[in-house]
């Protein structure tokens, strides 16, 4: 299966195969022993993996699918994911970290109100 995913050259198209592959990528020596991911590891291993991503339109379009899925979470799931994803936009341009927060702008609202992304937003120098 890996070598396989490895073969797709397109970044976008590799991240989807990951995401349903992953089942796969379990030890397949003993599939009853095999540790298959949660729901919730996936998700934030798919949207971590987004920033590994160079087109900006591609991955902001898996960014932006992956929070709408966050947004039915519990808080503290919500909060984890930001942290995470927090940590990924410090590795991008300017411009870059502009785009993400428009999409992951539903969640951090979600998780600290509009004041909070208004505050966000006047540190990051947006008008």
């Amino acid at each position: 299966v890996w070598g396989v995913i490895t073969t797709i050259s397109d970044d976008y198209d590799r991240a989807s195969a990951i995401g349903l592959l992953s089942p796969l990528l379990a030890d397949s020596s003993n599939p009853a022993e095999a540790i298959l991911p949660n729901y919730q590891e996936l998700l934030d291993d798919i949207l971590e993996t987004a920033f590994d991503i160079d087109d900006q339109s591609k991955r902001t379009e898996i960014l932006k699918q992956g929070i709408q899925l966050y947004l039915s979470q519990e808080k503290t799931a919500q909060y984890r994911i930001w942290r995470r994803l927090a940590q990924r936009l410090k590795t991008l341009p300017l411009s870059d970290v502009l785009l993400c927060f428009s999409v992951l702008r539903p969640l951090l609202i979600q998780i600290a109100g509009e004041k909070a992304m208004k505050d966000i937003v006047l540190i990051l120098g947006v008008r």
